[in-house]
């Protein structure tokens, strides 16, 4: 997996989240615990992905596929259902995994690079004042097409605004591109490595 494994979180599809936890409740926690993630869960988080309320961390999935062949990476990434970054990031439905590289994303990484920028949130390397990433270009043609290009992560949820020029994406897209390419998105310091 070449996404970023701690600013990406996963949700399952229901039966096969089912699955999963089945599997994993042959342990007690604690043993589990010890036994896999030497003692680095925390209780009451993994109570969370166990039932459903919170997206799960890649770490956790990636390390989960490493453990037990049965639960293969591709095995995940055709459950995985919604995709975020941290915190209260925007919901990537039916993801596209594993991610193509086709001419939408070699489209949208020069969008980026020209005329756009990443934001990142509490907990990121990212500069302050930088809440959100951005495609900024008062072509409306252009602006369109970057959006139908974003189609190669999945359902991308965005934010259009002809009238200052401007596509909002959600901030994961910024952190697995700038951690697959090694590339800063800023106007200043945007460099294809």
């Amino acid at each position: 997996n070449k996404f970023p494994q701690d600013r990406v979180f996963v949700y399952l599809e229901e039966n096969f989240h089912r699955t999963l936890l089945e599997f994993i409740n042959k342990w007690k926690f604690k043993e589990f615990n010890r036994q896999f993630f030497d003692d680095s869960l925390n209780w009451n988080t993994f109570k969370q992905w166990k039932n459903r309320k919170h997206f799960m961390p890649l770490w956790f999935i990636v390390k989960l596929s490493e453990k037990f062949p049965e639960f293969s990476i591709e095995n995940f990434e055709k459950n995985i259902v919604a995709m975020k970054g941290p915190s209260a990031s925007g919901v990537i439905n039916n993801p596209e995994l594993p991610l193509k590289e086709d001419g939408r994303l070699i489209r949208i990484i020069a969008h980026l690079i020209g005329d756009g920028s990443v934001g990142g949130g509490f907990g990121s390397n990212f500069p302050k004042g930088k809440q959100h990433s951005e495609y900024r270009n008062f072509n409306f043609g252009l602006l369109d097409s970057f959006e139908r290009d974003l189609s190669v992560f999945g359902e991308v949820p965005t934010t259009t605004c002809y009238k200052h020029g401007h596509v909002v994406i959600p901030n994961l897209i910024g952190y697995i591109l700038e951690h697959i390419y090694k590339i800063k998105f800023d106007c200043f310091n945007s460099r294809v490595p």
